[in-house]
């Protein structure tokens, strides 16, 4: 299998994302759903063709995916990955709206459900707002906020689990040393000039 690029990533977050957030009322119109769900295919027809970044990419959106809307494998081995993750907000990316996605980040991966990513990228359809990107540019104080937030945000019931999640004092660790500066976004302004130059743009 050949490599498919970042360039074209970018077009299949773009259509995922117009995949996970289908207005109900389009969604009720089986017709409109179909086109899009085959465009996808499509998609992913032609990116499979390239030759450039990733190995393989998986679109995992849904309540069941652990954090992860989109995986980009790196090679052959499965083992070597990015995550993109995508918010749909009409006003920038806020910490409060985060932080869940965080600790799933931190849980799914410290229980081993999957291995730590090479790169995490947000990707919102408004942009990340002015105190999450603090965050962002500051990975080293991530941690100890997290912690701070985590009964608020995360260990509830039905927040990341059913039964909810203690913070133990191994979680507690885990999280004060995990490496948040893997943590990427990707701007509206870059998305979209990265999207114009894909054959999707004029879709």
């Amino acid at each position: 299998m050949k490599k498919i690029s970042k360039l074209n990533i970018i077009a299949i977050v773009t259509i995922g994302i117009i995949l996970l957030i289908i207005p109900i009322s389009i969604q009720a119109n089986g017709r409109d759903a179909s086109k899009r769900i085959n465009k996808y295919v499509a998609l992913g027809d032609e990116v499979a063709s390239e030759s450039k970044d990733y190995y393989d990419v998986v679109l995992m959106g849904g309540s069941s995916d652990s954090g992860r809307d989109l995986v980009a494998y790196l090679d052959d081995t499965y083992n070597r990955y990015d995550i993109y993750q995508c918010k749909h907000y009409d006003t920038p990316l806020k910490p409060s709206e985060y932080w869940i996605e965080l600790g799933k980040l931190c849980y799914y991966t410290y229980v081993k459900e999957y291995r730590i990513p090479e790169k995490y990228y947000i990707v919102a359809s408004k942009g990340i707002g002015a105190k999450l990107r603090k965050y962002i540019e500051n990975p080293t104080i991530i941690g100890a906020e997290l912690i701070k937030q985590w009964v608020t945000y995360c260990g509830g019931k039905k927040q990341i689990l059913a039964e909810g999640i203690t913070l133990t004092n191994e979680l507690k660790t885990y999280i004060e040393q995990f490496d948040f500066s893997i943590i990427k976004d990707i701007s509206p302004i870059k998305f979209l000039e990265q999207f114009s130059q894909t054959n999707w743009a004029g879709e």
